[in-house]
């Protein structure tokens, strides 16, 4: 981190905010500023081995990092900030023939979704360089793999499961969602996002399995709106909640423009393919400041990017929750967003 990046980017952003900021600092991590011509960006150069892990981590969700401090510099004077992010080296390496692919190359696909699907959504705002065999590409057989079945431990769950169980089981949470959002029919958990080249076997992943989805979702009483939640269980807050429900709502909108093939026993994506629009609902204790305020509200970033979302299928909101995770709250008076008229 240079000092130029210090000055002209995080300390106005601060300044703004009122509080620090921490970007992640780790190897392979180098943050940057650029102003050519009355043009400014902010710059990340990541290297290809930060992109193996969950979108929720530090290194994956650094991209997003680098995009909210842009759309925040921009609210600083109004001037427009762009994201150039830099892939460093290469991804890990493709399976020869007969060889399984790497659990590495599955999850550094997942995070070139996310770069991929973020450079097509915000065009010239965010912008990618990687080496062209590494960027995201489409199996020519798209298959996403139907939801497995998940035995609710209810209240011995932990963390975000707990959360989980509280809108599953609690109808104190299901009648206020229905009062305070809409009519909805029953909470269901797991929404895969799981990517399979040609139909679902152990060896046809295209993107890393197990519990990669939507951790939580529910239809409209009248199917024509999908709910879907990020849960988040932690004390403080964290730009992987938002990297991980950009990765999952833009490649579900994959499915829901009639894209891909998936078992139509699986209910989860059967529903997104019957609704009309989709909202993606952010639920925390504690956001990022980068995020969302509990007293001033969005962020820029949040602002932006529905704002780019008007084409999509859905639109990102916020329901907070207060207390201990094993007795939330859920704050329906501080929800916001979601492409819901208030």
């Amino acid at each position: 981190m240079n000092d130029r990046f210090r000055t002209r980017v995080l300390d106005p952003i601060q300044a703004r905010l009122g509080q620090k900021l921490k970007p992640p600092r780790r190897e392979g991590l180098v943050w940057g500023y650029d102003e050519d011509d009355g043009h400014r960006t902010v710059r990340l150069d990541i290297d290809a081995g930060q992109l193996v892990g969950n979108v929720r981590n530090d290194g994956p969700s650094a991209p997003v990092f680098a995009l909210c401090l842009a759309a925040e510099l921009g609210e600083t004077d109004g001037d427009p900030t762009r994201t150039l992010i830099t892939v460093v080296g290469r991804g890990p390496d493709r399976p020869g023939f007969g060889y399984k692919t790497s659990r590495e190359l599955l999850q550094f696909r997942r995070s070139a979704f996310l770069l991929h699907a973020l450079s097509e959504l915000l065009g010239d705002r965010f912008v990618v360089e990687m080496h062209d065999d590494d960027r995201w590409e489409w199996p020519k057989w798209t298959f996403f793999s139907v939801e497995g079945y998940r035995k609710n431990k209810g209240p011995s769950d932990k963390g975000r499961g707990r959360l989980a169980w509280e809108f599953e089981l609690n109808p104190d949470v299901y009648k206020a969602f229905c009062a305070e959002v809409e009519p909805i029919q029953r909470f269901q958990p797991l929404m895969p996002t799981v990517v399979h080249s040609g139909e679902v076997t152990k060896d046809s992943h295209w993107t890393v399995g197990g519990k990669n989805g939507v951790p939580l979702w529910v239809a409209a009483k009248d199917d024509r709106r999908l709910h879907l939640f990020e849960l988040d269980s932690g004390s403080r807050g964290s730009i992987g909640t938002l990297a991980e429900a950009l990765c999952n709502g833009l490649m579900l909108d994959y499915v829901f423009e009639q894209n891909g093939h998936y078992d139509p026993s699986g209910v989860g994506l059967k529903a997104v393919r019957r609704a009309r629009r989709m909202s993606f609902w952010l639920t925390a204790q504690a956001y990022h400041p980068l995020v969302f305020d509990r007293e001033a509200g969005p962020s820029a970033v949040l602002t932006s990017l529905n704002r780019a979302l008007r084409t999509s299928s859905f639109q990102l909101g916020v329901l907070p929750w207060e207390g201990e995770v094993t007795s939330p709250s859920f704050a329906f008076e501080e929800l916001w967003g979601g492409g819901l008229r208030r």
